[in-house]
């Protein structure tokens, strides 16, 4: 299971074109989301293929949320977090300290 220090850790990470894996990550997720062709289906199955844990999904969320990203919120809704309370999203400063301004 991927944790979100792994997650962080795909920062340093090559992968050509990207800068690193953590962007290629991001950027993927950003097409599946802009695509519409199934967005939920397509970003579980990616997230399934590197069976990231709950943290981890939850940086991924404040990541499109930091840069203002417009689906945010669906894709909050396709990791389930839409039950959770607000202390179950609140990212840790550590961890919110990793987030891009811009990817």
């Amino acid at each position: 299971m991927i944790t979100v220090e792994e997650l962080i850790e795909m920062k340093n990470q090559e992968m050509s074109p990207f800068s690193n894996k953590y962007v290629w990550l991001i950027l993927t997720i950003e097409d599946s989301l802009i695509a519409k062709s199934n967005p939920e289906t397509r970003i579980n199955q990616l997230l399934e293929q590197y069976n990231f844990d709950d943290k981890a999904k939850l940086m991924i969320v404040h990541q499109f949320f930091k840069v203002g990203h417009q689906s945010a919120e669906e894709l909050y809704n396709i990791f389930g977090f839409e039950n959770y309370t607000e202390e179950q999203t609140f990212l840790e400063d550590k961890y919110a300290n990793e987030l891009l301004d811009k990817f």
